[in-house]
């Protein structure tokens, strides 16, 4: 029933007459103002008029608004004014004008615990079997918390009884069989507390705070104190002065002295915790049992480690093998409590105390040698210190002999010896460190002559580039295009050969730097040698002539083909070539031919001629740089580095070139690995019909160089032309190009500069550019490609070359366009070469994809939404994908159709609309075309 307490004066009081006349079974109270709520179980809802005594009943009827079920169990009012209603069969809210309830359709049937405000505003409401509930005000949506096994422990027991909030604003929310747990508000989480952890019962009711911080929960057995910092537990039986274990639900309260009031089976209880006192409790403790290496060990034994029980051992000497016990102990507890634990550490190997097992075992298995302490002492959830040590027991461990003092001793007089020797080793090493640099001192200085010479003709090589090539591309040009007599074209060609020779020769001192630092790569293929041999004896053809020698030249019948780099073998046979020229008498042979197996063949090349012998002591010395043998039999310095050049470029084919002994010829005998001599077939076609409307943007300071290029290029692409990077620019802004050729050192802006403006804007980020420049060091290489170049040419420079790259680019771009529109699971981003183009790509297919069924859906709202004008949004969506806007989003829609195809979940009429297609037919037309199958067929 209902009763009235006072608790100062620590007595019931008469109730007023029309509350007594109420049901007995009262599930939940509330004062509201001057209203009193009183819930019952199946009588209705009551309201009392603590003013007036009158008595209001509320009770469920057909009326539409009114209470949902007459059995109520929680009465809540919220920051809001609002009254919540929890009862047997939903939640409602009164409505104080019209004097009615609001029933929320949520909850219908579902038996309502608890309901309750936290500090954010948020209504929990608490059911039985149906998991915890959560309102949010401000936006009116529910969220609800159910148990699944399959999420892990972190999901919540769906019994609830009460939801409490601490003064630190953690969310409690206890369980009846499931313990309680905290809410985890940042990871939407409920943190589990349950007898797992020391809850000693997982039936919860409710929970209060006391003045310190602890929590206080009321459980089947009996009332729990939970030290938040400690994470410890305090429990209170009947055993401690309860009339029962079993409390109730909904039955707690916290009064402003900080007392706490809870609801039990049988009466309440009522408490302080500021002034409650545990009485202390003491109990002795002693070692029962010792198991060394799990034999028992007593002193009875003859071999026994102790000399008296061990209830009164305090020290004890174990041996290095003898490193593992276990200690049985007894708590000597005669009265009828048992509200303790005990807890053990071992000084010098744990670093905190633990929580013996209800067995009364200690074990510690394979502990170093040392000295240990173990300690045991009582825990009783209130008092925790060093204090309570019951027992103690000292454990030495002695170590092994060669732990031992004498070991130690050895130890350090071995060390000294081995520091000795290492001092005696060290001494040696230094003077022999110090012989070697003085021999690389004398290398170096050696090297610093040549040095100082091969800079000195590399930056003149740098200068005369530019000019040899306003020499070699028209030359080039007249041979391909001109027609010219036979006896011309045959001059031309000895001119443009010569010319190369000229240029190969401006290039030796580049390339010696490259293979003396490494930086020198080969590009092997399988050549045919023999052809390569009778092209470069073609451009010598004059000079034996002219000199009148006999040049007796020995080629197998068949051609041979050796796996080489073709402008480094070139390199090697000239040098060899002009070598036995210039010092030859009255002839030169030549022989070359292959020897060996398939696998192990190697490329023999022997030049002779009949010059005058060179001397024993100077046949190494001819293959260092800058060394030259003078017809009076001195070594003289000279400017050629033509013998070290090519040895250096036939050791990076791992072969060899030495001058061998020879009777009455100079000769010098080449030997290179055959490798795969496989057939390859190289087929390029540069060209490129105009037609198409490519267009090639060329940009250079050098007006003639400008010009030529313009004129070579016309015929294939559409050219336009540019004097810096800044022109350049603003012809980007006005024409559609499709690739760019541009030179690198230019005023006002340079190529480095200008490309890194194209690859950063994302209106020409797609746009291929090629650096044609007089710099051929690696660094500046290296610059190019890292601010996205997409080629690098040397000048001088092949037109055929140049006109191959530029196919090259196109080709490959138009290969990948290609993939993606045949093929309906690739995406657009495979189309992407920069991060721009990928990232402009992703965020175009984000649109596209997001108005997928709007039909409606026009170019100018992509437009739009990148920032752009009509004109530049289909100038990038052209040059990336060489579609126009509206060819774009058809081929997305069709892409996402075969997707959704492939999937079987809808029909072919369902998918057409889904895509933003308005006719089926139109639709299977479409599909057909693009990917070459009706859209029925594609689903099988």
């Amino acid at each position: 029933g209902l009763n009235l307490f006072d608790p100062v004066k620590n007595e019931f009081l008469p109730l007023p007459l029309p509350l007594q006349s109420l049901y007995t079974n009262i599930h939940a109270l509330y004062a509201d103002g001057d209203y009193l709520w009183i819930g019952t179980f199946s009588k209705g809802l009551n309201r009392f008029n603590l003013k007036t005594n009158e008595l209001v009943t509320f009770k469920q009827s057909d009326a539409p608004n009114s209470i949902s079920q007459n059995s109520t169990f929680s009465i809540y009012k919220d920051r809001q004014n609002t009254l919540w209603i929890g009862n047997l069969s939903g939640l409602n809210i009164y409505d104080y004008e019209n004097n009615n309830f609001k029933q929320i359709d949520e909850f219908q049937g579902i038996y309502v615990q608890d309901i309750f405000e936290d500090t954010d505003g948020k209504i929990w409401v608490a059911t039985f079997t149906k998991g915890l509930y959560r309102h949010d005000p401000a936006t009116g949506a529910w969220k609800i918390f159910l148990h699944h096994p399959a999420d892990g422990e972190n999901t919540l027991y769906n019994k609830i009884t009460s939801v409490f909030e601490d003064s630190q604003k953690q969310l409690w929310v206890a369980t009846e069989g499931g313990g309680f747990y905290l809410f985890d508000r940042k990871n939407e989480e409920f943190i589990p507390v349950n007898s797992s952890k020391g809850l000693p019962n997982d039936v919860v009711y409710q929970l209060q705070e006391d003045s310190d911080g602890n929590l206080w929960l009321s459980t089947n057995s009996g009332l729990v104190k939970y030290d938040l910092q400690t994470k410890a537990f305090r429990n209170y039986t009947v055993e401690n002065g309860l009339k029962t274990n079993q409390f109730n639900y909904q039955s707690s309260f916290k009064a402003s002295d900080e007392t706490l009031y809870f609801g039990s089976i049988d009466g309440f209880v009522r408490f302080n915790p500021s002034i409650f006192r545990e009485p202390e409790l003491t109990v002795p403790v002693v070692f029962t049992e010792l198991f060394i290496n799990n034999a028992p060990v007593s002193p009875k034994d003859k071999k026994s480690l102790l000399e008296q029980s061990i209830l009164f051992t305090e020290n004890l000497t174990l041996a290095h093998r003898k490193n593992s016990f276990r200690l049985s102990y007894a708590v000597l507890n005669y009265s009828n409590r048992n509200d303790y634990q005990i807890l053990f550490k071992l000084d010098g190997f744990d670093k905190e105390w633990i929580q013996s097992e209800s067995n009364n075992d200690i074990i510690y298995s394979n502990l170093k040698p040392g000295k240990y302490v173990l300690s045991l002492k009582l825990y009783n959830g209130l008092k925790d210190s060093d204090e309570e040590t019951l027992k103690t027991l000292t454990i030495h461990i002695r170590p092994p002999f060669w732990l031992s003092r004498w070991a130690y001793l050895v130890y350090v007089g071995l060390f000294i010896a081995g520091i000795a020797g290492l001092f005696r080793f060290l001494s040696y090493r230094s003077q022999k460190i110090q012989r070697e640099r003085m021999r690389i001192f004398g290398q170096q200085k050696e090297r610093e002559l040549y040095r100082s010479k091969i800079d000195f003709f590399t930056n003149v090589a740098h200068e005369i580039r530019t000019p040899l090539s306003l020499i070699k591309a028209p030359l080039d040009y007249v041979i391909n295009t001109e027609e010219v007599s036979e006896g011309v074209k045959e001059n031309l060609q000895i001119m443009s050969k010569n010319t190369d020779r000229l240029l190969n020769l401006t290039n030796q001192l580049l390339d010696f730097q490259k293979t003396e630092s490494d930086a020198y790569l080969l590009n092997l293929e399988p050549r045919n040698v023999s052809e390569l041999i009778r092209e470069t004896l073609l451009r010598f053809t004059p000079l034996t002539k002219q000199k009148g020698l006999l040049f007796d030249i020995d080629l197998p019948a068949e051609d041979m083909y050796v796996q080489v780099d073709k402008e480094a073998f070139l390199k090697i046979i000239s040098n060899l070539i002009n070598n036995a020229i210039r010092y030859c008498s009255s002839f030169v042979r030549l022989k070359a031919y292959i020897d060996g197996d398939n696998e192990g063949s190697r490329f023999h090349l022997i030049t002779d001629n009949d010059g005058e012998k060179i001397p024993d002591e100077h046949q190494h010395a001819i293959f260092k740089p800058f060394v030259q043998l003078d017809k009076e039999d001195r070594t003289v310095s000279g400017t050629g580095i033509g013998l070290a050049l090519s040895r250096s470029l036939t050791e990076l084919h791992k072969g060899t070139l030495n001058l061998e002994d020879s009777e009455d010829t100079v000769r010098f005998h080449l030997v290179l690995p055959v490798g795969s001599s496989t057939d390859v077939i190289l087929e390029f076609s540069g060209e490129t019909d105009k037609s198409s409307h490519t267009t090639i943007l060329l940009v250079d300071d050098d007006p003639e160089l400008l010009h030529f290029e313009e004129k070579f290029l016309s015929p294939h692409y559409n050219v336009l032309t540019a004097r810096n990077g800044k022109e350049a620019l603003e012809v980007l802004r006005e024409a559609n190009v499709n690739l760019v050729v541009c030179d690198i050192m230019m005023p006002e802006m340079d190529g480095f500069e200008f490309t890194r403006r194209v690859k950063s804007n994302i209106e020409f980020s797609h746009i291929p550019v090629i650096l044609l420049t007089a710099k051929v060091n690696v660094e500046s290489k290296v610059q190019g490609f890292e601010i996205g170049a997409d080629a690098y040419i040397d000048k001088p420079f092949s037109l055929e070359v140049l006109l191959a790259q530029i196919a090259n680019l196109l080709q490959n771009r138009e290969k990948l366009r290609e993939t993606f529109l045949k093929h309906p699971y690739i995406g657009a981003n495979s189309v992407a070469l920069t991060k721009s183009d990928e990232e402009f790509i992703r965020k175009l297919h984000a649109i596209v994809l997001e108005n997928m069924d709007n039909s409606g859906f026009i170019v100018e709202d992509i437009a739009e939404q990148f920032n752009m004008s009509r004109a530049s949004f289909y100038r990038k969506i052209k040059g990336v994908l060489n579609l126009t806007p509206n060819e774009y989003i058809r081929v997305e829609r069709l892409k996402k159709a075969a997707q959704l195809l492939k999937e079987k979940t809808y029909k072919v009429n369902e998918i057409c609309y889904m895509v933003g297609f308005n006719s089926p037919s139109y639709f299977s037309k479409c599909f057909q075309q693009q990917f070459g199958i009706l859209p029925r067929d594609f689903e099988q």
